[in-house]
């Protein structure tokens, strides 16, 4: 039960896959195509559109409670100046406010594996996956003054665990015991088989648990508003949700990732009704995502002081030990200001305004090691195939999006309406928070010097929109409509944030092959740094549509 649900009452919307995948579209466009607002302000993930947590979270980066939705706004295909930054659907989320009236509602929402059906390979006498859900909690408004300032808010809670079941190989007690000494603790985070012995590979068995994957959510909003005059109105809100995803990825010791993140938005807006016909509202908003990302459960495994990230071969059928990759700190922000003057002149219904977004996109790789072993003959040996350590520092990049539209819409005569409008949006290069730039030169197999910009970014995106709707009849039951507009998407602030890796000063990355051994791990300071190089295409054109 979450607001982005409601999508799919728009005719031509589709959802492919579940939240588990990150699955959703509008109109068959995927994902990075979308847009979210809530109340007019910017509410996506910053570095990608996807509805549901990024990150490895299973988490909704639930924008608002149903509970706290007043209305929304999907505006599809043909959208006029004032939506840009996206080349498919955007979607406006309106949030409630208080009245004279105290209001009020709470809910509980309740499933689990009884009340599901089966799919089509569970089937009796198998069991259905154990699997509970429960979604929580309530809202309140009303007035502090009457007829001048008022408060609206809600709770919402989400407990769920869904049943998993892990099936993998694992050595067995004989082939542990011909290990030697620095080899018996990576072995003894792998559990012992509770299955039958391998018939190719007798060193190993099958061991099989259930497990449950855990999603605890807490979403919160609180507005207020107040009406000094007639003529104003100051409104605040803060939404926002925190949350923690437990997700096992194997059977060795505390291979699960827990991942806490927080979702924080704001937003300011002052209205002021000038006239009867011209009004003009501007905004302050806040959007920021952070989570974080581990890579076991517990420092035990994440800093494993023989080794790391331990990798058998046998074609993915033997179980790992280690953390799953290493741990990814995020912190992303996005400041904005908007700005919007409407005005009604005749037949004319006139809106011009400006936006301006700035993104910090701020993501830590913390360091960690690898042992890579080809076969268990090369484990029994101590002789893998290669040794690395990889991590980052935390890494700021930094863009500013500016835009300006006008719009108008012409109601020509009780049968014609003309939409006619063009917006301008100009992103700027690229930035590291520290000048740790330095993008790779193809054509003379160097680097650009440090800090220089990295893209010659276009300054002619200009976006012209036009749309007509003509209802010939009297009845008024049939209208033609039809339209053009060019759709520019934004910079990615995702996009650029391998380039400081150019830098070997920026990032570790060693990589040593056929190492004398690989527990104890081996000192590899003076192996060769890894270095990939990336590139930005210089004179860069983001993705559009018309």
């Amino acid at each position: 039960r979450a607001i982005e649900d409601l999508m799919v009452l728009i005719p031509g919307s589709v959802v492919l896959g579940g939240p588990a995948i990150n699955g959703g579209s509008d109109g068959r466009l995927f994902q990075p195509g979308l847009k979210y607002l809530v109340d007019g302000g910017d509410s996506s993930q910053i570095d990608s559109d996807f509805s549901y947590g990024g990150y490895q979270s299973a988490a909704r980066i639930t924008r608002l409670s149903v509970d706290a939705l007043d209305e929304f706004r999907m505006v599809t295909g043909l959208g006029s100046a004032e939506y840009g930054q996206s080349t498919g659907t955007v979607v406006n989320f309106i949030s409630k406010s208080g009245t004279n009236e105290f209001h009020g509602s709470l809910f509980e929402f309740f499933r689990n594996e009884k009340l599901d059906s089966r799919n089509y390979f569970n089937k009796p006498p198998d069991r259905k996956p154990p699997f509970r859900l429960n979604q929580f909690g309530g809202s309140l408004g009303g007035r502090i003054v009457r007829d001048k300032l008022f408060f609206f808010g809600t709770y919402e809670g989400v407990r769920q665990r869904l049943g998993v079941a892990q099936v993998a190989l694992v050595f067995t007690q004989a082939f542990r015991d011909t290990l030697a000494p620095e080899l018996q603790p990576v072995a003894a985070q792998m559990p012992l088989p509770n299955g039958p012995v391998s018939q190719t590979e007798p060193r190993v068995a099958q061991f099989s648990r259930a497990v449950s994957n855990e999603l605890k959510e807490d979403t919160w909003t609180w507005k207020i508003d107040y009406l000094p005059t007639s003529k104003d109105r100051i409104s605040f809100r803060h939404s926002g949700s925190d949350s923690f995803t437990k997700t096992y990825f194997g059977v060795s010791q505390d291979q699960f990732r827990p991942i806490p993140s927080v979702k924080h938005l704001a937003k300011l807006s002052y209205t002021r009704t000038i006239s009867p016909r011209l009004l003009n509202e501007a905004s302050l908003a806040l959007n920021r995502l952070s989570p974080d990302t581990r890579s076991a459960g517990s420092d035990a495994v994440r800093k494993f002081t023989l080794g790391g990230a331990v990798t058998f071969g046998q074609g993915g059928e033997l179980g790992t030990v280690g953390p799953a990759t290493f741990d990814l700190l995020t912190d992303n922000t996005a400041y904005q200001i908007y700005d919007t003057l409407s005005w009604v002149k005749g037949r004319h219904q006139l809106k011009y305004g400006t936006q301006i977004v700035r993104n910090q996109d701020n993501k830590a790789v913390l360091p960690q090691r690898f042992v890579y072993f080809l076969n268990i003959d090369g484990f029994a040996a101590n002789a893998p195939f290669g040794v690395q350590t990889y991590g980052w520092p935390r890494v700021g990049m930094r863009g500013t999006y500016y835009a300006g539209f006008v719009q108008d819409d012409i109601q020509v005569n009780k049968s014609l309406t003309i939409n006619a409008g063009l917006r301008y949006q100009y992103d700027t290069n690229p930035t590291e928070s520290h000048g740790r730039v330095a993008n790779f030169d193809p054509t003379t197999g160097t680097l650009d010097p440090r800090g220089t910009p990295m893209m010659k970014m276009p300054k002619t995106n200009f976006g012209p929109r036009f749309g007509f709707a003509f209802a010939p009849t009297e009845s008024k039951r049939t209208v033609f409509r039809g339209g053009f507009g060019l759709y520019f998407a934004n910079l990615n602030p995702a996009l650029p944030q391998f380039i400081p890796a150019n830098l070997l000063d920026v990032g570790q990355n060693r990589f040593l092959l056929f190492p004398s051994s690989g527990f104890p791990f081996p000192d590899i300071s003076s192996a060769v740094g890894a270095q990939a190089l990336f590139a930005q295409q210089r004179d860069w054109q983001g993705s559009y549509t018309e």
